[in-house]
């Protein structure tokens, strides 16, 4: 299947993995580069909102694909496929399924999990790691989040502190109040771009609230537990790590991380939260491609 535009050929089509089939979608490729692999988070927040990085494919190839139960791929109704462990199996049936043998990794927000476990696992063709705004330690995470609700009015915070004691999280003043946060620490454009927009038309509700739980900053799902920071200690490949000024992964969190990789360096956005792939795309994109490039 055909898929791209001229000067950024590809192709696309859907994969057999473990639960169902995702789809898949590979831009550009130069001889003797290494592609890079995307990997989305959410969990369950298809790679639409990552369409930036396509422009890396004037260099080289970029592999983005939909993880099970959201976007483009397969939706089964089996809450017992919604684990780290199968989403770190599917990465490893596409890599084979692609024959892709050397490649570099790039994991977004919760996608730097199923990227960090892949890693850990010492795979031979892994070049180098990107982690994006990344989530190494849930308690962390949930912890920095919730530092900006006193950035909110006094009046929406007592909706979220209400909410949440209460246990509801559908009314409109609490949705009103959440999106309100999320303007400051997750998307600081507004109104959000298309990418956003468009991904978040695709997101795996099931996945999220299995795997997540009913808001960025109330974890109740099977990540709650999810510790790994100790573990950053074992990456031995070049790593780069981005996040973004006014990010719910906090630029003192990212740089604890960045002091745990010996290969590491770490860039910081300072007008973006967590999308600063969307939030200042050129500036992003250049310190990628060095990166990539080796500059």
């Amino acid at each position: 299947m055909i898929w791209g535009s001229r000067d950024r050929p590809g192709q696309s089509g859907f994969l057999p993995v473990n639960g169902g089939r995702v789809w898949f979608g590979m831009l550009g490729g130069k001889a003797g580069s290494t592609p890079l692999v995307v990997v989305h988070g959410g969990p369950g927040l298809p790679h639409d909102y990552l369409w930036p990085l396509s422009r890396l494919a004037m260099s080289r190839a970029v592999l983005f694909y939909d993880q099970l139960g959201c976007g483009r791929s397969d939706r089964p109704l089996d809450n017992g496929l919604w684990s780290l462990d199968r989403f770190v199996d599917e990465l490893s049936e596409i890599l084979a399924a692609l024959k892709v043998e050397k490649y570099w990794l790039f994991g977004h927000s919760c996608g730097s999990m199923i990227a960090l476990e892949h890693a850990l696992t010492r795979p031979d063709g892994l070049a180098g790691l990107i982690f994006a705004s990344p989530v190494f330690s849930v308690s962390t995470f949930i912890r920095d989040i919730n530092l900006f609700r006193a950035l909110l009015s006094p009046y929406r915070q007592s909706v979220l502190a209400e909410g949440e004691r209460a246990g509801v999280f559908t009314s409109p003043e609490f949705i009103d109040a959440t999106k309100a946060l999320y303007e400051i620490c997750v998307c600081r454009l507004v109104p959000w771009p298309v990418e956003y927009a468009r991904a978040a038309e695709g997101m795996g509700q099931e996945v999220y609230r299995a795997m997540w739980g009913p808001t960025e900053f109330i974890c109740t799902g099977n990540l709650k537990s999810y510790e790994r920071a100790s573990r950053l200690t074992e990456i031995d490949v070049p790593t780069l790590l981005t996040g973004g000024r006014w990010d719910s992964v906090v630029p003192e969190t990212l740089n604890y991380y960045h002091g745990l990789i010996s290969a590491s360096r770490v860039a910081v956005f300072k007008n973006s939260a967590h999308m600063a792939h969307l939030e200042e795309s050129e500036a992003y994109l250049r310190a990628v491609g060095s990166f990539l490039d080796g500059r």
